[in-house]
């Protein structure tokens, strides 16, 4: 899992609220805080990717 937000205090708050949810809780989770990046791997290598993270990439690039 990889999140990008204003803080660290963010990231680490939000990011051990979606491990203990598991990754199927991610996309929904993204949909209501669109303003924190993240990107999901599963134990089958799934992915997901939020708008904001891809927003975030694109930037970088």
């Amino acid at each position: 899992m990889a999140l990008v937000a204003r803080s660290v205090a963010d990231v680490n708050g939000w990011g051990a609220a979606l491990m203990v949810q598991g990754p199927s809780a991610g996309a929904a989770w993204s949909a209501r805080h669109p303003e924190i990046g993240i990107l999901l791997v599963d134990a089958q290598g799934r992915r997901f990717m939020s708008t904001g993270m891809a927003a975030r990439l694109k930037q970088n690039i």
